[in-house]
């Protein structure tokens, strides 16, 4: 009954504001905008062929949204985030739900968009009441945020003092007495963020029904006025009751109504100030790699159990820790400054060192990408994963010819940690003991580290990049090379100096065997 009842009110609405509309195009809207929201893009189809078999000779125009939906695109802007079309009309959808029901729930996974969904629409409506919009609905918002979890249900919802019997309002009470104190238009958004279970939300019910009534423990009972709207910001509703969810409007939102792509747009638009050369190649070779290794993540591979992610969350990891090796913090520099002042004096070195430069960039995101897509895979996965990357990101590393002849470039070696290898003591990245441990993806990892560890130290990035794993042994500086070998008659005369001298013993097998596997440790404790 109360679907029913929001279906006539938003129709009570609609012909109020369109009196010249028909009366099946004004219901057929009011269902439309009442229900569409809650459904999921694959129910879509359903919904809108029982509309047709209802009335099949309807014709609803396309509605236009005008300055209110400019106005969201616009604070998308200021917020330096993507205007995307269905993520847009999630957040006039929450509008439309909030005129006919004052209790509104957004359903979503984590960095789904929900938070930036209601502080965009917030900040639209009030913008647009400053610029005296004449629409109703359109008045200045305020919003409180809070976690119901967080706190307890005192805390809440308010108690009596066992000592003193004297009664304190909870968080609750109190936004309830200040909207109520204020008389004018302005619309208070109380938004709790956080999971819906019976412990809290069940003292709700009697707000979020027709009557607005707040009932504390104290019997005080509080009507919310018509300017205030209860906000719930959930992941699911698994734990919530039939009950409490039939008083609530739906809108929910899926990861098809953003994607992963405006991640990338934004964040090369951050970049197109320090690096207006790069940013466009940067968020192509990104884009490029999670095309396709995203697609074979879901189809292909599983994720450790208990710890599911959305293709939003290794998107974003993936941009953050290339973006702290491509910072100036790093010390790395994609474009000539004061000091590539010299090298600019030579055309065809500042030809080498930039291509040397959009090479190392590219095995940085190489690395990038290797451990941030592939860190949430299971053991069994990983391997899968690395056999399917090692081909695209051969691909993707063309080869480059060094900056000069004798000179290190002061882009690369700044960018290139000093102690020959990327540790997390020194905020680089994965540490060799940690590449060394994990397997699958870790191997991959480890051989693009050790490739990028070289740049310093060789002329040419390229060759060792892409060198077989079976050579990485001959090279100085490998993963399992951190330290160079004592030739064997060096080691018998030093054991045996060391013996005449009453220092440590002979070593046995077994101190032998520990010596050797300590190896890779040793390199990771250096690093430390």
């Amino acid at each position: 009954m109360r679907a029913v009842k929001s279906v006539l009110v938003m129709a009570g609405q609609l012909k109020r504001k369109n009196p010249n509309l028909g009366e099946d195009v004004t219901l057929i809207r009011a269902l439309r905008d009442s229900n569409v929201p809650k459904f999921l893009s694959s129910d879509l189809p359903l919904f809108s062929g029982i509309i047709s078999d209802l009335y099949p000779d309807a014709d609803v125009p396309f509605v236009d949204y005008g300055s209110l939906q400019k106005e969201i695109e616009n604070q998308l802007r200021v917020a330096k985030l993507q205007a995307v079309p269905a993520f847009v009309g999630k957040i006039i959808q929450l509008l439309e739900t909030q005129l006919v029901r004052h209790g509104v729930m957004v359903v979503g996974l984590t960095q789904i968009g929900k938070s930036t969904k209601i502080s965009t629409l917030a900040k639209a409506l009030s913008k647009l009441r400053k610029d005296n919009s004449p629409d109703p609905a359109h008045q200045l918002t305020k919003t409180f945020s809070l976690n119901p979890k967080s706190i307890t249900m005192e805390e809440l919802y308010g108690s009596f003092n066992a000592n003193t019997g004297e009664w304190s309002d909870g968080l609750v009470a109190v936004l309830v007495r200040d909207a109520v104190s204020d008389t004018s238009e302005n619309k208070k958004w109380v938004v709790f963020d956080g999971p819906v279970d019976a412990t809290w939300i069940e003292n709700m019910n009697t707000v979020l029904d027709d009557n607005k009534m707040l009932c504390l423990a104290n019997g005080e009972r509080i009507k919310l006025p018509p300017t205030m709207t209860m906000l719930f910001e959930v992941q699911d509703l698994k734990v919530a009751s039939p009950a409490t969810v039939s008083r609530c409007g739906m809108v929910y939102l899926e990861p098809v109504h953003l994607g992963w792509k405006p991640l990338i747009t934004s964040w090369a638009e951050h970049f197109k100030k320090k690096y207006p050369a790069y940013s466009h190649n940067l968020a192509k070779w990104t884009a490029d790699i999670c095309e396709k290794a995203l697609p074979f993540i879901r189809e292909e591979c599983k994720e450790a159990p208990g710890i599911p992610s959305l293709d939003a969350n290794l998107v974003s990891s993936f941009l953050r820790m290339l973006s702290t090796f491509i910072s100036p913090r790093h010390g790395f520099k994609l474009e000539d400054g004061k000091d590539g002042a010299k090298d600019a004096n030579s055309k065809l070195e500042k030809g080498k060192t930039d291509k040397h430069n959009q090479a190392l960039a590219r095995m940085y995101c190489a690395f990038s990408a290797v451990w941030s897509l592939g860190a949430n895979l299971h053991e069994a996965s990983r391997r899968k994963f690395q056999d399917f990357l090692r081909i695209p990101l051969q691909a993707f590393c063309p080869a480059a010819e060094p900056p000069s002849s004798g000179k290190e470039p002061s882009a690369s070696v700044a960018a290139m940690p000093r102690n020959k290898e990327l540790s997390h003591s020194s905020g680089s990245g994965p540490s060799r003991g940690m590449a060394s441990v994990n397997s699958g993806a870790a191997s991959i990892g480890s051989w693009i580290n050790q490739r990028m560890s070289e740049v310093t130290a060789m002329t040419d990035p390229h060759k060792l990049f892409w060198q077989p794993k079976e050579a990485s042994a001959a090279v100085p500086g490998s993963v399992r090379g951190s330290k160079a070998p004592k030739a064997k008659g060096e080691k018998s005369a030093l054991a045996a100096a060391l013996r005449s001298r009453g220092g440590a013993p002979a070593p046995t097998s077994e101190a032998k065997q520990t010596s050797t596997a300590d190896v890779g440790g040793e390199a990771a404790d250096a690093a430390q």
